[in-house]
């Protein structure tokens, strides 16, 4: 079935709520059209998640003798700092009231998007507005994230290329009817799974929508690379990827102005690391955790018996249960193993050698911080790496001494010359060389995201040898982040990680030859030769103080 926009008419009420007169009954008989009810009755709400900006709960209520479903949106007011910060800033901040006749717009332009019943806001001349926002719940729907995840790859070409095109269309009507929504992911995009709704797709979330008679490119070309960039995430193939934007674009063959667009599109996705510095802020993925003289961010859901463990985290560097995996000057890491309620943990600790360390902290961030960062830039592009759990770090006034990074335990994952030395010599030739495929293809996908590793040796690389081969990269403290990387760049990563097998007898020059090969895919054997040539110039240059050669 699909949606079908009718024009919904409004009014508002003396207590400067707005609501659809569809729900105006409902509204009465509720006592909903009161701000102050609205804003303090609590009973048969369920809260979906809570961010500083903004609460979401669902409740229902009665119309017609039949059970609705609604969200209701909270806008708190502004703390003093906030405020102060926005009116130096010239800028007022969206509220619920806003969202409200940004729905109705939608509508207007016959957009699919929520059934709005009621909006209201209280205006401080001090503290900006406190505001609400009632929607009906749209059903049998999930996030187009969700489905990325859980059922797109299972579906046939035909289905996929439907719903690619589905999302095209619907963006660049989006864009056509003058709506730039600013915040244009995964995530905000509804689609149907039920029968009665099957594959009808819907934009939600649209308080920071901009309205303009015309869209400029610039901002058609964030809404877009938001969209590529949380489709990258969810490991949608780069095909589908640029199948959408001829879509969007509405062509059969692309021109040279097209390639503009789209290579424009790509740049600012590569740019979107800002993105993954959501991780340093409070919202519906990370949360503030203080204990002590510790302070750091955690993912969301909270375990809180991670928490427990992290009361006093040098503790469990002399618990007889942990696992020491390093312990050096400069950084020392454990493995915890799992207990009743408790998942266990990956803790690293990154120590402070001397006085010059925490002056250097001053002007840098710690490296728990930089790894902390990495693992988000990297789980964000679709990189396997372990799951990030939270980070904390020691600090007084404003000097940072320890910090740590508590990581998911990959209690079967061993290093990459571990495995080399106890498994690789064991395994036919046909799987060595399947194996040596994968590394090199994980190793390019890194590369391709514009991810510079800076310690891409064999013992960052862990292998997880069960049914199926997995790789993660691991010690991402060093980590460089750009558009895209020159080819020195790339030879510099690929010299470390030869190097790092110096002393492994398995991997002779031919299956080194056949790495490079797999990395660079198809190529011409000049390019082959003048790669290689550069890797090893670059290991010759780092095994040259040590006065080692690299057969």
């Amino acid at each position: 079935m699909m949606f079908m926009p009718k024009k919904i008419k409004t009014t508002v009420s003396p207590k400067n709520i707005i609501y659809n007169l569809e729900f105006e009954e409902v509204l009465k008989k509720n006592d909903l059209l009161d701000f102050d009810r609205v804003m303090s009755i609590s009973e048969t709400r369920i809260v979906k998640h809570v961010i500083p900006e903004r609460k979401t709960e669902t409740f229902s209520f009665e119309q017609e003798g039949e059970k609705v479903c609604a969200y209701l949106k909270r806008h708190p007011p502004l703390s003093f700092g906030k405020c102060f910060r926005k009116r130096i800033k010239f800028a007022s901040k969206k509220n619920a009231f806003d969202e409200f006749i940004n729905i109705l717009a939608f509508h207007q332009a016959g957009l699919p998007t929520m059934i709005p019943v009621a909006a209201g806001k209280r205006v401080s001349k001090i503290f900006g507005s406190e505001s609400f926002l009632i929607t009906k719940e749209i059903k049998g729907c999930i996030t187009l994230e969700t489905y990325a995840e859980s059922c797109f790859k299972t579906k046939t070409f035909t289905e996929r290329k439907e719903l690619i095109k589905k999302t095209a269309l619907l963006s660049r009507k989006m864009h056509q009817s003058g709506f730039n929504h600013k915040d244009f992911y995964l995530c905000h995009l509804l689609i149907g799974i039920e029968e009665n709704n099957k594959d009808d797709l819907f934009i939600v979330d649209l308080h920071r929508v901009d309205i303009r008679k015309k869209v400029p490119e610039r901002w058609k070309i964030k809404d877009l690379a938001a969209l590529n960039y949380s489709a990258e995430s969810k490991n949608i193939t780069r095909i589908d990827r640029l199948r959408f934007l001829k879509y969007y674009l509405s062509v059969n063959k692309i021109s040279e102005q097209d390639k503009l667009f789209i290579l424009k599109i790509i740049k600012k996705t590569n740019r979107m690391v800002k993105h993954a510095k959501r991780c340093f802020r409070e919202n519906q993925y990370f949360t503030v955790v203080k204990n002590r003289d510790l302070k750091g961010y955690a993912t969301l859901p909270l375990n809180r018996d991670v928490l427990r463990l992290m009361e006093n985290p040098d503790k469990l560097f002399s618990d007889l249960a942990s696992r020491i995996l390093k312990e050096m000057s400069s950084a020392s890491s454990l493995l915890f193993p799992s207990l009743a309620g408790s998942p266990g943990i990956y803790l690293k600790r990154y120590n402070v050698k001397s006085i010059f360390d925490v002056i250097k902290n001053i002007f840098r961030p710690s490296r728990g911080k930089k790894t902390w960062l990495a693992s988000n830039i990297l789980k964000a592009r679709g990189i396997p790496t372990p799951e990030p759990i939270l980070f904390m770090e020691r600090k007084k006034s404003f000097f940072v001494f320890e910090s740590y990074i508590v990581t998911e335990p990959l209690f079967e994952a061993e290093p990459l010359n571990f495995f080399m030395d106890s498994s690789f010599n064991r395994m036919s030739k046909k799987d060595k060389l399947k194996f040596i495929k994968e590394v090199a293809i994980q190793v390019k996908q890194l590369h391709d995201c514009g991810i510079m590793h800076r310690d891409l040796k064999a013992t960052n690389i862990l292998v997880n040898a069960g049914d199926k081969v997995k790789i993660y990269f691991t010690d991402l403290d060093a980590i460089k982040v750009s558009d895209s990387l020159l080819s020195a760049e790339r030879a510099k990563d690929l010299a470390r990680l030869n190097c790092s097998f110096l002393d492994t007898a398995f991997l002779p020059r031919g299956y080194r030859l056949y790495f490079l090969k797999s990395y660079l895919m198809q190529v011409k054997r000049k390019e082959l030769k003048k790669y290689w040539d550069s890797v090893i110039h670059f290991t010759e240059l780092k095994l040259k103080k040590s006065k080692r050669e690299f057969n």
